[in-house]
């Protein structure tokens, strides 16, 4: 019924979704209805607990949306899996601006993939990325810095703490969601390809 009245309504412009607690159908639903407006710029979900399969779903609406400026999904327990399908999404995305993707269960390689996606997407908009909590390594810092130099400084982004370089990546280590290794090269070969230039 919401996703319905979502997908329908062509004077819906900004809505805030957060804090609800959708699950499962209710979830897919409303996503959907998401991902078919063409009026909607603005979009608050954070909070809901979509979990592991409503990532997928969002994924899919950031990669088939043609209209959204600013989407918040902070806190909605998606996984490193999601973070890969959503940096996959923007990397054809050309109009979204604002991502809000922290206190997620998303680890360091999953926010890399995110940022070497935005990286390789020449043609993407993001000017602000927020990935607040969520510890990264070096090497993503440095993409960020690439993606700001690209961009003639206008981006923004938000990390947690970024490990020791003695740690290892967690796709060398024994965590909760083993990364997908072969798919991180892909997307580091591709983001290599851009380069921003050296002043």
């Amino acid at each position: 019924m919401l996703g319905a009245f979502i997908s329908g309504n062509d004077s819906l412009e900004y809505i805030n979704l957060g804090w609800n607690n959708f699950r499962e159908q209710s979830a897919i639903e409303m996503i959907g209805g998401i991902t078919e407006n063409t009026r909607l710029r603005r979009c608050n979900l954070e909070m809901n607990g979509f979990g592991p399969s409503g990532g997928q779903i969002l994924a899919e609406c950031i990669k088939k949306n043609t209209v959204l400026e600013e989407l918040n999904i902070n806190g909605n327990r998606l996984n490193t899996q999601n973070a890969f399908a959503i940096g996959q999404a923007l990397s054809v995305n050309d109009t979204l601006q604002v991502l809000k993707i922290a206190d997620n269960q998303i680890n360091s390689d999953g926010a890399l993939a995110v940022f070497l996606c935005i990286k390789a997407n020449e043609t993407n908009r993001l000017r602000e990325i927020d990935f607040s909590h969520t510890v990264v390594t070096q090497e993503t810092v440095n993409i960020c810095e690439d993606i700001k130099k690209l961009k003639n400084g206008n981006f923004k982004y938000q990390v947690g703490k970024v490990t020791p370089e003695l740690l290892k990546s967690n796709a060398d280590t024994i965590c909760y969601i083993k990364t997908n290794t072969d798919l991180l090269k892909k997307l580091r070969t591709n983001a290599a390809k851009v380069k921003p230039n050296e002043n």
